[in-house]
């Protein structure tokens, strides 16, 4: 990454690389560490519901309570609460408690979602630098997957002499991270002045009155529905097919390596192309090997299909954050996000739920179609939200508020 970059995006990606870490670690093997504690596929889904579930419940507010009292203290206070999560996960073998493990999760990411982006946008608009955005959060995702290359090999090794060491290594990160962000973080902040109620207000009237921000937040929830196929299963999907267990974490690697390579490619299509139509051809690119999967007998074969819905993943990461914030408002921007997050954690716990018994009825193949039409009746859905977004000014070059 070049080094002529503002203070800001340099904690911004330390930040980043540090608790992303953290999951990176044990990212490759957490579906075989359900299954390995005896979790079903449906009983899995509901630890997966459950997660989303809270992020619906506690987005917006969160995200409000970022705006008015500080979106740093967010960001600390929802890493602190991660690395938590992580640890009672690691301590834990029972279906119970992973839900509630992922219910703290959830809610750690609640505090997480809205306001990292906000705090580093609103700060970069501060200097006046809000282009660098664009430059440095699709270069800061590529940072972040070649940190999960470590974090596959280094969860390797941990998990050949305990499937838990991984998420008990990730809780220590977490909690650096944390620390990371308290001592160098500045503070800033939505529209303080305004009560709890009234941001509430503003906020629900605003995204009620985006037509784009509507249809951008419908075609995220159908997109990670596909996304979230891909990431469920592509674990018990190699190892049924004889991949050792124990090479999962080199798999992640791999898949990282190209989630780095999708996003350092959005970074410069960025420049010449729209965000929307960068978003809408990662959805292609992840459609394609979820529609080839449950065709597929050959290990290696569904490895690569894999490793190009990981670069669909990247592609779409940077692309659809600036979009999203250039539609936005400073002074609820924390709210904002929060507001789609809610409802895309919302309809994802009840696809979550809808997966799970697909794969019961019909079977793992089954799911790779019920993804790929979610994710194809998002792209034109992507093509209105571009057509709305076109006729509405960019927040991310508007004045802060006084």
């Amino acid at each position: 990454m070049a080094l002529d970059i503002t203070r800001t995006s340099k904690l911004l990606v330390i930040y980043l690389l540090v608790s992303n870490l953290s999951t990176m670690v044990f990212m490759g093997f957490y579906i075989f560490f359900l299954q390995a504690n005896g979790l079903s596929y449906l009983e899995m889904t509901i630890v997966f519901a459950a997660n989303f579930l809270a992020l619906a419940l506690f987005d917006l507010p969160t995200g409000n309570l970022a705006d008015k009292f500080g979106r740093k203290k967010s960001i600390v206070v929802g890493t602190f609460i991660f690395a938590l999560g992580l640890l009672v996960y690691a301590l834990t073998s029972s279906f119970l408690l992973f839900a509630t493990a992922e219910i703290v999760l959830g809610i750690a990411s609640a505090l997480l979602s809205g306001s990292t982006e906000a705090w580093y946008v609103d700060e970069l608009k501060s200097q006046g630098k809000a282009s660098e955005a664009e430059r440095v959060y699709g270069l800061a995702t590529g940072a972040v997957s070649v940190i999960g290359v470590a974090g596959g090999l280094i969860g390797s090794v941990l998990a050949a002499y305990a499937l838990n060491l991984p998420l008990l290594f990730g809780s220590i990160i977490c909690f650096f991270a944390g620390v990371f962000a308290l001592l160098t973080f500045r503070e800033n902040y939505g529209d303080k002045h305004a009560s709890y109620m009234t941001t509430v207000r503003r906020t629900l009237k605003y995204f009620k009155g985006s037509p784009a921000l509507k249809l951008l937040t419908l075609a995220d929830v159908l997109r990670f529905c596909a996304f979230i196929v891909y990431i469920f299963l592509y674990q018990p999907f190699l190892v049924d097919m004889g991949l050792p267990p124990s090479a999962l974490g080199i798999v992640f690697a791999g898949l990282m390596v190209s989630t780095a390579i999708g996003s350092v490619l959005a970074t410069r299509l960025m420049v010449r192309a729209r965000k929307s139509s960068i978003v809408i051809a990662s959805v292609v690119f992840l459609l394609a090997p979820l529609a080839l999967l449950p065709f597929t007998e050959n290990a290696w074969l569904a490895g690569a299909l894999f490793m190009v819905c990981s670069f669909a993943h990247g592609l779409a990461l940077p692309a659809s954050m600036i979009w999203r914030n250039a539609l936005v408002p400073s002074e609820i921007r924390a709210s904002g996000l929060s507001v789609m997050s809610t409802f895309i954690n919302a309809a994802n716990a009840a696809l979550s739920l809808a997966m799970g018994l697909v794969i019961a009825s019909f079977g793992v193949e089954a799911a790779f179609l019920f993804g790929v039409v979610a994710g194809s009746i998002s792209l034109p859905l992507y093509v209105l939200a571009d057509r709305e977004s076109r006729k509405v000014p960019n927040q991310m070059e508007s004045p802060l508020p006084t």
